[in-house]
């Protein structure tokens, strides 16, 4: 054998190796691990609303601030004190024109506090600021939203195809684009028993003629160890669910 039919051979041989290797790696990865990159960071978000109407008087917070559960987000004054208050000054403005006066409130209702501190339910960050000093916001408005960093998990939708191989309990590693390189320790918390589209506000329906069928995406919620990094409400996540490992 000469030495260009030799070099031949290896290249051939090299070639079957790394084709091998490369089914075998592949093979080793879909008996072991379910890995996904459509996944996204969700922290929770509390909606923080006014009890009733009133007249904002004082913003104590802004966007990016760390709060502590019962810390002063608004001051806002109540409208019924406010009417309350405005009506002795009516009465006798009545009065002096000779008009009869308004009956005063029964001494037996007990009187709304003129004005309202709003507190933080939750410790977190404030992630929006909706009211300013001066605005008169209703029952139901939203004030103030409070993220719960220290709370945030990872929701990894998973193709319905792999799904089978899931479990709560097994181990995940994730990794985030915002801290590439870091590797995040996890596992699994909980599988929404709904795929996806489901649960869009407009589920898809299959018209007579023009279904199309596609892969559907069951949502995974992954509990991880931030390890000090700040992590924010949708950043990009890829994870890889340890299926041959077991349960935590």
């Amino acid at each position: 054998m000469n030495a260009r039919q030799f070099l031949l051979n290896l290249v051939v041989v090299v070639v079957l190796l790394a084709i091998g290797g490369g089914v075998a790696y592949q093979v080793y990865e879909a008996n072991n691990y379910v890995s996904t990159d459509n996944a996204q960071v969700s922290v929770p978000q509390v909606s923080v609303d006014a009890l009733g109407a009133g007249t904002v008087t004082a913003v104590d917070v802004g966007v990016g601030q760390k709060v502590n559960a019962g810390s002063p987000l608004v001051v806002a004054q109540n409208a019924a004190a406010a009417s309350r208050a405005a009506a002795p000054a009516a009465r006798r403005a009545g009065a002096a024109k000779g008009a009869s006066a308004a009956p005063a409130p029964s001494a037996q209702t007990p009187a709304a506090p003129a004005t309202a501190t709003i507190t933080a339910p939750v410790a977190g960050v404030v992630t929006a600021v909706d009211v300013t000093p001066g605005q008169t916001v209703v029952p139901g408005q939203t004030l103030v939203v409070v993220s719960e960093p220290q709370n945030a998990m990872v929701v990894a939708n998973v193709p319905e195809t792999s799904i089978r191989n899931v479990e709560d309990g097994q181990a995940v590693d994730v990794t985030l684009d915002a801290y590439p390189g870091t590797v995040f320790t996890g596992h699994v918390a909980a599988i929404q028993p709904a795929t996806q589209a489901s649960l869009s506000l407009f589920p898809a329906s299959a018209l007579s003629g023009s279904f199309t069928k596609v892969t559907q995406l069951v949502p995974v919620w992954i509990r991880f160890d931030p390890q000090g990094y700040t992590l924010y409400n949708g950043l990009s996540a890829e994870v890889r669910i340890h299926t041959g490992s077991g349960a935590l």
